[in-house]
């Protein structure tokens, strides 16, 4: 099974703060949608908890220190749009999970900062959007990218778009990075 982060990174690979995202950019978001839809998603407890539901259209699993707690707080809840929600403790068992899920050979790990550091060593592919923010305020960022065993295979062209977090406009670009 291919492994794949999605991340938006500001600078100095600034990733969130606040339990939240740095930007919020219409086609980042639209892009992430598109990508993910129909693949497994799996993501950090705090990382649900601020999207505050399944993301519609994939099987979300979520790692969490204790699953159980976890799906009793979450399992009930409704879900929408053939989505799926499941709780483990590690990445390995979201690993193991994810590739009897959906018929899909592929899952995205959309974070946050701790889920990354973890798994970073463990993808195959890194696909970023990389945006020219500086973000003083962050408190979540994305483990360096070691060129010594990551080469970027695809860097879009630069486009603008209005944060509708700060109302700036800033310019943004997807890449995609493999592992050599």
């Amino acid at each position: 099974m291919k492994k794949i982060v999605i991340v938006s990174l500001a600078n100095d690979n600034a990733i969130g703060a606040g339990n939240d995202l740095l930007v919020h950019l219409s086609a980042d978001l639209k892009r992430f949608k598109a990508v993910t839809m129909g693949h497994p998603v799996i993501m950090g407890r705090r990382t649900f908890e601020s999207i505050g539901k399944a993301l519609p259209g994939r099987t979300n699993i979520v790692v969490t220190s204790n699953p159980d707690a976890f799906m009793q707080q979450y399992g009930s809840q409704p879900l929408a749009g053939n989505s799926k929600l499941f709780a483990v403790r590690d990445l390995p068992m979201a690993f193991s999970l994810s590739s009897t899920c959906d018929g899909s050979d592929t899952c995205f790990i959309t974070g946050g900062a701790s889920i990354y550091q973890q798994c970073i060593d463990m993808v195959d592919e890194l696909d970023i959007t990389r945006v020219c923010k500086d973000c003083p305020e962050a408190e979540k960022f994305f483990p360096a990218i070691a060129v010594e065993k990551w080469k970027m295979a695809e860097a879009g062209e630069w486009m603008e778009e209005v944060d509708k977090k700060s109302t700036s406009v800033l310019k943004f670009r997807f890449e995609r990075w493999i592992r050599k």
